[in-house]
């Protein structure tokens, strides 16, 4: 069983699928999972595995830092290394080799580090990716004609921005690609 917990939404929902359904695994934001631990609603007692994906990101983050580390130090037998029983119960993951989230882990007195030195490992099986390198002014040129010789069913596009997400998505429409934007300006529903 597998839940998922991110604000937005109405807590009481979350607290119901905790109670009815006990899942396995819980997946969240770090706010939603702290505020249903702090009105104990979860146990951390039964964390076996404290995995968090994008570390950088988020510990570069002063408020979700502080929040994961309430989340970390919650768990019972966080502070020697074990949770639970269990050691090598805390793993992060990140992409960017320069990161300084190794030096940000006291918590983890001997980590072990995995590099993967080539890229075709982290691609998906059947799925393609591009890269090209190009100027802001070149780039809806350069997507366009890619779109216009490249097969294909569906295409996701991230962008930096809403506002670049909202433009793309208009500019594709006018140019005969049906599309859609979906960013963090719009409710959880709709997304």
């Amino acid at each position: 069983q597998v839940a998922v917990f991110f604000g937005g939404l109405s807590i009481k929902k979350d607290e119901e699928v905790l109670k009815k359904h006990c899942p396995h695994i819980v997946v969240g934001t770090p706010g939603r999972i702290l505020a249903l631990a702090r009105n104990k609603s979860l146990n951390l007692k039964h964390i076996k595995h404290f995995i968090l994906d994008e570390c950088d990101k988020m510990l570069e983050q002063l408020g979700i830092h502080r929040e994961l580390r309430e989340l970390f130090w919650g768990i019972p037998g966080a502070i020697s290394g074990c949770i639970g029983n269990h050691r090598d119960s805390l793993w992060l993951f990140w992409g960017c080799l320069g990161s300084s989230v190794g030096s940000q882990c006291h918590c983890a007195p001997q980590p072990m580090e995995i590099f993967v030195d080539d890229e075709t490992k982290l691609t998906l099986h059947g799925l393609q990716q591009y890269y090209v390198k190009l100027k802001d002014n070149e780039k809806n040129r350069k997507l366009f004609d890619l779109l216009d010789v490249l097969e294909f069913n569906q295409v996701v596009i991230f962008v930096k921005s809403v506002q670049r997400c909202i433009a793309l998505a208009q500019l594709l429409v006018e140019q005969n690609f049906p599309a859609i934007a979906i960013h963090r300006g719009m409710p959880q529903e709709e997304r």
